[in-house]
């Protein structure tokens, strides 16, 4: 009998990622608000359709980039899939700044307490009325910290700190009496207010 030329055609499955997973932690999971995540030393365990499994240490993308105070993962995407790696990240703290105690002797002027060391631009300072009066007890002066304009705290980044209050004491004026001298001064009753100089 005739035999006829058969062709025949293989048909090949496109190679793809099935699943991706950690197989080795970055070396950095500790943050602070704002910074950016690094992903040195993260290794991921790479599965495809068929054929071994490989491990890759780059190539693949993160989101978020950059951190946010409410941010507790981050998710790594390759070929199509994604996994995950956890995070701690910290808002960011005021450090360095206190409120101290001062004494002042009164003089008729306004005084009040400013704090001390480098208050962040993120934060702004309101401060209890100033005051004028002696008190030997003190006057309790308040410094409170709110968010100043311009700056969002949806995502947590900043930690407001608590007011801090300390006690400011106006000492009583003390004069030196001992050069002073009254002069004389006589009048004639008029019903009318006389005074004498010194």
């Amino acid at each position: 009998g005739l035999i006829k030329d058969v062709t025949l055609y293989a048909k090949y499955d496109k190679v793809s990622v099935s699943k991706i997973t950690v197989s080795k932690a970055p070396n950095k999971t500790a943050y602070t608000a704002l910074e950016t995540f690094d992903p040195t030393g993260l290794e991921l365990n790479v599965e495809y359709n068929y054929g071994e499994p490989k491990t890759i240490t780059e190539g693949f993308t993160v989101e978020p980039t950059i951190l946010h105070g409410d941010t507790t993962e981050v998710v790594v995407s390759y070929g199509g899939c994604t996994t995950t790696i956890d995070v701690t990240v910290t808002p960011i703290k005021m450090t360095g700044v206190e409120l101290v105690r001062g004494e002042v002797t009164y003089d008729g002027k306004q005084h009040n307490l400013t704090v001390t060391g480098q208050v962040p631009e993120w934060l702004k300072v309101t401060y209890s009325a100033p005051v004028t009066d002696a008190n030997e007890e003190g006057y309790t002066v308040t410094a409170t910290f709110s968010l100043a304009e311009g700056y969002d705290n949806s995502h947590n980044d900043y930690e407001i700190p608590e007011s801090l209050t300390a006690t400011l004491v106006v000492h009583k004026a003390t004069y030196d009496m001992n050069n002073v001298t009254f002069g004389n001064l006589s009048a004639t009753y008029d019903g009318n207010p006389h005074n004498i100089t010194v």
